[in-house]
C-alpha cells in the first residue's frame, strides 16, 4: 500500500476562509432534510392514504440511514478521498429526493427516505473529516463550533419554510426544494472543494486494505483509543438529551400542557437558541480557553439542568407546583446551552488522534451520537410514567455516564497527562494502524 499527497490539498486554511460556509451547509443538510417536511406530514398521510404513525416512521428510517451511511462513507473516504464520496452521496440524495416527491404509496416514500438518509449522511461525516484534514488543532474547535451553529439553525428554519411550501405548493414541493439544495451543493463542491485527504490509501496489492478487513482495522483502531471514547461519550450524551426532548416535548407541551400544535415550533426554537448560544460562545472562546475547560463547564451546566428537570418533574407530579409550558423549558434550554459547549470541543478531542483516518473517526462519532439519541428516546418510551420526571431521570443518567467515561478516557488517561495542569485537549501519538 502507498500513500499519496494530492497536490491540490492546501495547507493554509484559516477559520475565516469562506470554505467554512460550505462545510456548514454540508453538515446542515441532514437536519434540514429531517425537519423541512414535518409540517406536511398530515397532508402526506392523507395523500398516500396511510396512518400518521407510518408517516412519522419516515423520520426514524431517515435517522437509521444517516447513522448507517456514515459508517460506510468514513473508511471509504479515507481510502479514496473526500470528493468522490461527496459526489456519490449527493447524487444519491438528489435521486432519492425526486423519488420522494413522486411517491404514490407510503412504501415508496419510506424506501426513498432511507436512500435520502444514506445520501445526506455523506455531508455530515465529510464536513468533520475535512475540518480535521485542513485545520490545525487550535482551529478545529473554532471550525466545529461554527458548523455547530448551522446544526442549530437548520432544524429551526426547516419547519418554518416547510409550512410555507405546504400552504402554497403542496407537500411534494418540500422534496423538490431538497433535490435542488443537493444539486447546488454538488455543483459547489465540484467547483470549489479540493481533495483534502492528503493520505489517500492507494491499493497496490496489499491485502490489508482490501475488503471488509480494512473497515474492521479502521474501526478497531478508533474504538481501541481511550481518548476517542472519553471525548465521544459527552458528545453523544449531549445530543441524546436533545433527541430525547424532541421525543418527549410534543407529548408534554401539546398533550399535557395544552400548547397548540401551530405554536409548538416556538418552544423548539427556545431550545435551539440555547444550543446556538453555547456554540457561539465556544466559537468565540476557541483558541483562548482550553477546550477541556469548556467541556467541564458544559457537563456542569448539563448536570444542573438535569437536576432541575428532576426537581420540576417531581414537584409537578406531587402537585406542589403547577407545570406550565414556559416553566418546562428552562432546564431544556440549559441542557442545549451545555451541548453547544460540549459537542464541538468534544469532537475536536475525539478526532485529534486520527490524522490518517479522520473519515472513519468522524463516521463513528456521528453514528454514536445518533445511536445514543435514538436509544434514549426508546428508553423514555419504555419507562413511561410522568414524562417530565422520566425525562429528568434520563438526563441525569446521561450526565453520569458522560462524566464517568470522560474521567476514564481523558482525566486519568496517561496519554492525557497535561489535563489536570492545563485543561488542554490531550494529544496521543498516532494510533492509526492503517498505514
Amino acid at each position: 500500500m502507498s500513500l499519496t499527497t494530492p497536490d491540490s490539498a492546501p495547507r493554509d486554511y484559516t477559520p475565516q476562509h469562506p470554505i467554512r460556509y460550505l462545510l456548514a451547509a454540508l453538515i446542515a443538510l441532514g437536519p434540514f432534510t429531517m425537519s423541512l417536511y414535518t409540517p406536511s406530514m398530515p397532508a402526506i398521510a392523507l395523500a398516500l392514504a396511510t396512518s400518521d404513525a407510518l408517516v412519522q416512521t419516515s423520520i426514524a428510517i431517515f435517522l437509521v440511514a444517516v447513522a448507517a451511511g456514515q459508517l460506510v462513507y468514513g473508511p471509504l473516504s479515507d481510502r479514496y478521498g473526500r470528493r468522490p464520496i461527496l459526489f456519490m452521496g449527493y447524487a444519491l440524495f438528489i435521486l432519492a429526493s425526486i423519488i420522494c416527491a413522486l411517491a404514490q404509496t407510503i412504501d415508496q416514500l419510506l424506501m426513498a427516505r432511507f436512500l435520502q438518509g444514506l445520501g445526506a449522511s455523506s455531508g455530515a461525516v465529510m464536513s468533520r473529516a475535512i475540518i480535521r484534514d485542513l485545520f490545525e488543532k487550535a482551529d478545529i474547535a473554532k471550525m466545529l463550533s461554527f458548523v455547530s451553529m448551522a446544526l442549530a439553525i437548520a432544524p429551526a428554519i426547516g419547519p418554518l419554510l416547510g409550512g410555507q411550501l405546504q400552504d402554497h405548493f403542496g407537500w411534494q414541493s418540500n422534496f423538490i426544494i431538497l433535490a435542488l439544495s443537493g444539486l447546488v451543493l454538488l455543483v459547489v463542491v465540484a467547483i470549489s472543494m479540493p481533495e483534502t485527504n492528503r493520505d489517500i490509501v492507494v491499493p497496490s496489492g496489499d491485502t490489508a486494505v482490501k475488503g471488509p478487513g480494512y473497515f474492521l482495522r479502521a474501526y478497531g483502531s478508533v474504538l481501541s483509543t481511550r481518548q476517542f471514547l472519553g471525548y465521544a461519550a459527552p458528545v453523544a450524551g449531549a445530543l441524546a438529551g436533545i433527541f430525547s426532548f424532541h421525543s418527549v416535548g410534543p407529548f408534554v407541551l401539546i398533550d399535557q400542557l395544552g400548547v397548540a400544535p401551530t405554536a409548538y415550533g416556538w418552544f423548539t426554537l427556545m431550545s435551539v437558541s440555547g444550543y446556538f448560544f453555547g456554540a457561539f460562545i465556544s466559537n468565540r472562546l476557541a483558541g483562548r480557553v482550553p477546550g477541556d475547560r469548556m467541556i467541564v463547564t458544559g457537563l456542569g451546566i448539563a448536570g444542573l439542568a438535569a437536576l432541575g428537570m428532576v426537581i420540576l418533574g417531581w414537584l409537578a407530579m406531587a402537585g406542589t407546583v403547577t407545570l406550565t409550558p414556559l416553566g418546562f423549558m428552562p432546564p431544556m434550554i440549559g441542557w442545549a446551552l451545555s451541548a453547544g459547549l460540549i459537542m464541538p470541543n468534544g469532537a475536536t478531542g475525539a478526532l485529534q488522534p486520527f490524522p490518517r483516518i479522520a473519515g472513519t473517526a468522524s463516521a463513528l462519532l456521528g453514528s454514536l451520537q445518533i445511536g445514543a439519541g435514538a436509544a434514549m428516546s426508546a428508553v423514555i418510551g419504555l419507562i413511561g410514567g410522568f414524562l417530565p420526571l422520566t425525562f429528568g431521570l434520563v438526563m441525569v443518567g446521561l450526565v453520569l455516564v458522560s462524566i464517568a467515561v470522560y474521567l476514564w478516557g481523558v482525566v486519568v488517561n496517561p496519554a492525557c497527562h497535561n489535563f489536570m495542569r492545563a485543561l488542554e485537549p490531550c494529544d496521543d501519538t498516532s494510533v492509526s494502524t492503517i498505514e
